[in-house]
């Protein structure tokens, strides 16, 4: 392997390896890297020649690692892992943060109380600094693979050696409506309930609504209308308004209940609830502050208070 001697195979390489192996496709990894995927896919053939050996197998869906590609990965990762490591320590020896927090969250409802326990992390920890990367919301785990991210709060997980996951609370979808609406009468709502309504769901350019997906089409009920929102708050503020029912999480939810702009019915007979994780890096897991930003997920976020409150069980 001649590009190891000469030079020719260095950090950005590495990290093209590890973007391509956590993306899972040139064509995810080319924005992830600021390429285009004629670039991305010519920089790697480049780095096969140095190395002398194939790193991916390349099918018309993803990228799969060869031998050496994972032996290669894992290099990739130990030398990341050695450069924030040696980044933080100087940063200390300077007076300067000794470390920085990069986190997102999988629902952009997350972003209403996260700064608090932000907040409450920095008392704990003066000498981190926190920052919240929005643009990962719709691929944590992607993100915290590529090393764009330190942290993420999820409620997805995926089987991954490099990933670990830690409990932090549950929460309950529940569907909301104009008080004046006649769901809001109901103990709960089955998928018989949407059947000539006019549903609203937040989602981007390649979302769908996972309550038409996974509870109303099995049924063979059909909907009269289904509007996707580019904007939780713009959303809730129609359903005020009466143009139509949603799905948010049972904590966000209730400040509007509780004002009477709202009501909030369960969905299905036993309800319908999410895990939330903290996900990290395992070459990570036992880091002081990440297990004290855990607790904090656990303990003092507005999702955890409101479970507890609720005594929620699925």
């Amino acid at each position: 392997m001649k590009g190891f001697h000469n030079g020719a195979i260095g950090l950005r390489h590495l990290r093209l390896i590890k973007t391509v192996a956590s993306e899972g496709s040139l064509v995810r990894a080319a924005p992830v890297l600021h390429l285009t995927q004629s670039a991305l896919s010519h920089q790697l053939l480049r780095i096969e020649e140095e190395v002398g050996t194939r790193l991916f197998l390349r099918t018309r869906r993803s990228m799969q690692l060869t031998p050496a590609g994972r032996r290669l990965l894992t290099t990739a990762e130990n030398v990341f892992n050695e450069l924030d490591a040696a980044a933080r320590d100087l940063a200390a020896m300077n007076g300067l943060p000794s470390a920085t927090l990069r986190v997102s969250t999988e629902c952009t409802t997350c972003y209403h109380w996260l700064p608090s326990v932000v907040a409450a992390l920095n008392r704990k920890f003066p000498s981190v600094e926190v920052e919240i990367n929005i643009e990962a919301t719709r691929r944590p785990l992607q993100a915290l693979l590529s090393g764009e991210l330190d942290a993420a709060i999820v409620y997805s997980e995926r089987s991954d050696r490099r990933l670990v996951f830690r409990n932090i609370f549950r929460d309950e979808l529940v569907i909301i409506a104009s008080p004046k609406h006649p769901i809001s009468r109901k103990r709960y709502i089955s998928a018989a309930d949407f059947a000539g309504e006019t549903l609203l769901y937040y989602g981007g350019v390649d979302d769908e609504s996972s309550v038409a997906r996974d509870i109303i089409a099995p049924a063979g009920i059909r909907l009269g209308k289904l509007k996707k929102v580019p904007l939780t708050d713009a959303m809730i503020e129609m359903v005020k308004a009466g143009q139509g029912i949603s799905m948010i999480a049972n904590w966000s939810a209730i400040p509007y209940v509780k004002s009477g702009e709202l009501a909030a019915v369960r969905l299905t007979r036993k309800g319908i609830f999410r895990d939330w994780k903290l996900a990290l890096r395992a070459s990570q897991a036992g880091c002081d502050y990440l297990v004290a930003f855990g607790n904090l997920l656990a303990k003092e976020s507005s999702p955890a208070k409101a479970a507890r409150s609720a005594k929620i069980s699925g």
